[in-house]
């Protein structure tokens, strides 16, 4: 399952990195071309888990608090 090994290394990447990074920035940081990064990033967008800001840089989304809410919920 690349695909779902590559946008969980974008979460990871843009939480590493303070929260927000830049398309280009995300590319360098995973090692992935800018197209497969956008495609990844626009899926997560749809879904909730990645916002895209006014300065077009990328930040984690809301749904990934009720994730993290219901995982500490069961800890």
């Amino acid at each position: 399952m690349q695909s779902v090994d590559r946008a969980l290394e974008i979460l990871e990447v843009i939480h590493a990195h303070g929260g927000q990074l830049s398309l280009s920035e995300l590319a360098t940081q995973t090692g992935l071309p800018a197209p497969t990064a956008h495609r990844l990033l626009r899926t997560m967008i749809a879904k909730g888990y990645i916002r895209q800001l006014a300065n077009r840089s990328y930040c984690l989304g809301e749904k990934l608090i009720l994730l993290g809410e219901a995982a500490a919920a069961r800890a």
